[in-house]
């Protein structure tokens, strides 16, 4: 197949009378088609393949790219078709903006043909008169006023007579074919009536937030399949079915859910091993993430995970991804961050799963974190609302303690300091610049004292290598009561683990980018970026820049925390003294509820106490 296409384009190249804008390539669009039903072609798994419902089945195309240049008057496709049409009708978008048979070509034929078929139509006299031809100009097709026909549709296009056959606009344009001939997998998302995931984009309301996020973000339904270096599927999850098969699918993400190209989560029916791993027992679950690594520092970051030895480094892959008909872009396939005890996070079923998270102000409900003023404490698993009584007097309670002991010291009852310097060791090597979009994921492994407050992994990467001559943000903000505390437990652990493993953790991470370097997927990698530059319009590194800009930073990296460790007190010195509690500004009580009050309730109550140096605390909750 690779052989075959790269001699089409040797001889593209020989004829030099087609230039790159050979044809105005175009797409049919799902959303809005009517009467038919949509498919994939057996021979070609770039084609459309439709099968008629009603007496009026139509499907649009996509909006022109780009205008129509001088010469460009043919439409071309190429098609199958089991039972003759005899009433196949054209239609031109009004310069009124409207649809209107005025304004179409009627009573077109077209065979039946068990094989490709080629349909010209000189379409100048209609351009012509009826002005199309611009940017965001569309067509129609009308399969004519029968149920039951079957017909397979591809390489659509105008196109200047001379310039047939299909000739791609740019060799950077994906198609399904090529995107499996890079040999990364090639995820296609087929959702039902087309329909894209949306959400509601929002700025925080309350005070002490900060970011942007989003609600409503709602599933969809559909399909996914998974092409593995062939264009037979290595996996197929069927149509949706609630419980049995199929997919849903949503936005996520914060801020990231803003960008061009938008952040997934998939939920599978049956669980599964998305990344096509040996042992399927072991990693199959229900809930994946599609996210964009576009400078690899997200994978980057979870490699960190596993070589300081935490408790998840989240597995992943790079994959291709075809959105409806659509390529959407170049993901990372990975991890969702859940209790798993098989291959993800093991908690018991007492346990808890939550963040100290800057994006509390669009969860349900929350713990406030007197210790940080933007932040709070969300929580995964359990939901705090779906919590009994004990279980969330129990966790409030344990918070609270613990962030005293922040302020007063002893915090090492608490939190396992192991696992916090851990975290604090890998921004620092990441030098991170966004101490507040790091979310922590932290987990206790049951509702007793007998377990401790874990770091369970490190989150949110997109600022890594900012610092490479200075501390990341998370010393000079997220982690500075820790820093610069007089209990110098902290302190000491961090220390001690740069010196012992520090030039270990180097080694490993550059050995890792030996690797992906050498792997038989840097050049799909490679190729793979430059079709998401193209279709997004961007300038992103490829796989190998990635790889030499992060050569070259590691061991810079390295060399400046070499000579800086010894500014992190571990005798005392230099440390803030441990901060009196500030006088009680304001107690409120709020019931389980919501509902707030100047005095407690007679039920159940949350006690929050506001102090005068503007810190919070939710305390406990009382009977």
């Amino acid at each position: 197949m690779k052989r075959r296409f790269l001699l089409v384009l040797a001889a593209v190249a020989l004829l030099g009378a087609l230039s790159a804008e050979a044809s105005l390539n175009l797409t049919l669009r799902e959303v809005g088609s009517n009467h038919l039903t949509w498919g994939e072609d057996d021979d070609d798994m770039d084609a459309y393949k439709f099968t008629t419902q009603g007496n009026d089945p139509y499907v649009y195309t996509d909006g022109f790219k780009r205008a129509l240049e001088e010469g460009e008057t043919v439409l071309s496709f190429e098609y199958k078709l089991d039972k003759p049409i005899s009433d196949f009708q054209l239609y031109f978008k009004a310069p009124t903006n409207t649809w209107s048979g005025t304004y179409s070509v009627r009573n077109l034929v077209m065979n039946a043909a068990t094989e490709w078929t080629e349909f010209r139509l000189d379409i100048s006299a209609q351009l012509t008169a009826w002005g199309v031809g611009s940017r965001g100009d569309q067509l129609r097709f009308d399969f004519g006023g029968a149920a039951g026909k079957t017909i397979s549709v591809r390489r659509v296009r105008i196109c200047k007579p001379e310039n047939d056959p299909y000739v791609y606009e740019d060799n950077n344009v994906a198609s399904k074919k090529k995107l499996i001939e890079t040999g990364l997998p090639l995820l296609v998302i087929t959702t039902e009536g087309g329909v894209f995931p949306t959400a509601e984009y929002v700025k925080p309301s309350v005070a002490g937030a900060v970011g942007s996020d989003i609600i409503n973000n709602e599933y969809v339904n559909g399909r996914l399949q998974i092409y593995e270096g062939s264009e037979t599927p290595a996996y197929d999850s069927g149509d949706y079915a609630d419980g049995v098969s199929g997919m849903r699918i949503r936005l996520r993400g914060n801020s990231s859910a803003g960008s061009y190209a938008k952040p997934f989560k998939i939920k599978l029916e049956k669980p599964r091993d998305l990344l096509l791993r040996d042992d399927e027992q072991k990693w199959a679950d229900d809930e994946w993430l599609l996210i964009r690594d576009e400078k690899m520092v997200d994978i980057a970051g979870y490699k960190m995970c596993e070589l300081l030895g935490m408790d998840f480094a989240p597995q992943c892959r790079f994959v291709n991804v075809w959105f409806n008909k659509q390529y959407q872009g170049l993901y990372l396939l990975q991890d969702y961050v859940k209790r798993n005890a098989k291959c993800r996070i093991n908690i018991s079923d007492t346990g808890y799963l939550f963040e100290d998270d800057p994006y509390w102000w669009t969860a349900d409900d929350y713990i406030q974190s007197s210790k940080y003023p933007t932040f709070s404490y969300t929580f995964r698993d359990p939901k705090l609302k779906n919590m009994s009584l004990d279980r969330r007097i129990y966790i409030e309670d344990y918070l609270s303690a613990y962030e005293q002991a922040v302020t007063k010291g002893g915090y090492a009852a608490y939190i396992d300091v192991t696992s916090l310097a851990a975290y604090a060791l890998g921004h620092e090597i990441l030098g991170t610049h966004d101490s507040a979009g790091a979310n922590m994921y932290l987990t206790k492994y049951d509702d007793t004292d007998a377990s401790k407050i874990k770091v369970a992994l490190m989150w949110d990467f997109d600022t890594s290598e900012t610092y490479q001559l200075d501390w990341s943000n998370t010393k000079k903000d997220r982690l500075k009561a820790f820093y610069n505390n007089r209990d110098l437990t902290f302190n000491n652990t961090l220390v001690a683990r740069w010196k012992r493993d520090g030039a270990r953790i180097i080694r490993g991470m550059l050995s890792w980018l030996d690797d992906y370097a050498g792997s038989d997927v840097l050049a799909g990698h490679d190729r793979s970026v430059e079709y998401d530059n193209t279709k997004w319009g961007q300038a992103n590194p490829t796989a190998s820049e990635s790889i030499a800009r992060q050569r070259i930073y590691f061991p810079a990296r390295q060399a400046w925390l070499n000579a800086h460790i010894s500014e992190i007190s571990t005798d005392g010195s230099g440390v803030t003294e441990a901060v009196a509690e500030a006088e009680v500004k304001q107690v409120r009580y709020f019931n389980l509820l919501g509902v707030e009050s100047a005095e407690p309730f007679s039920g159940v109550n949350v006690v929050v106490t506001t102090y005068t140096d503007g810190t919070r605390r939710a305390e406990k909750v009382v009977r």
